[in-house]
């Protein structure tokens, strides 16, 4: 199930060199993408001060720093679920076909990141039940 962790890691080595550095530029990059990118995606659901307030407190979170700055695969599966997400959220306002596609993407880069990811397609797969009752 380590698939893209792995994968992500042996290509950034093989472009910039192995180094304890580039080792963990995966982990980072995406810490940074649920920081800065993910409110910006979700702000017409939070609002423009609901979506800064999620940056803030995501930047302080002592859970998110510390899963960023080691090769694990948690922050991975926390960017891609936050990803399934938003697309889920985006399909449901506006029923386009692209974010059944970016769902369908984040749901394949999450399920092949870590096992934990079979409990998150449930809750998910639960709330579009609910939902749709």
């Amino acid at each position: 199930m380590d698939l893209f962790l792995f994968e992500a890691t042996a290509l950034m080595n093989l472009l910039y060199g192995t180094s304890d550095f580039t080792s963990r530029l995966v982990p980072v990059i995406l810490g940074m993408m649920i920081v800065i990118i993910m409110p910006r995606l979700l702000r017409p659901w939070l609002g423009q001060i609901g979506a800064l307030a999620t940056s803030v407190l995501l930047l302080i979170s002592p859970f998110i720093l510390y899963f960023s700055c080691y090769i694990r695969h948690d922050i991975l599966v926390i960017a891609w679920t936050l990803l399934a997400v938003t697309a889920i959220f985006r399909y449901l306002e506006n029923r386009r076909e692209r974010d059944l596609m970016l769902l369908a993407a984040a749901l394949a880069l999450m399920l092949s990141t870590m096992e934990i990811s079979f409990f998150y397609l449930a809750i998910l797969t639960r709330y579009l039940s609910i939902r749709e009752l």
